[in-house]
């Protein structure tokens, strides 16, 4: 029985070379490094707000006293 099965070597997929993995791994850790400074801009924008949130709060809060006590005088 004669084998038929050859291997074709040449449908191997092409291993990137060094240099294009290096400038895909550079490419990556400054896209990482570029969301890493938005999560930070936004985490300091939800305590911020969070901040002025509570501020209001306490004010609305305040108020409703301040003219409930000045109804009953």
């Amino acid at each position: 029985m004669k084998n038929t099965h050859q291997i074709n070597l040449t449908k191997r997929p092409a291993q990137p070379s060094a240099d294009k993995q290096q400038s895909v791994q550079h490419g990556l850790d400054d896209q990482y490094q570029e969301l890493q400074s938005i999560l930070a801009q936004a985490e300091a924008l939800i305590k911020q707000q969070s901040a002025e949130i509570k501020k209001i709060k306490e004010m609305k809060l305040y108020s409703a006293e301040y003219f409930k006590e000045k109804k009953k005088t």
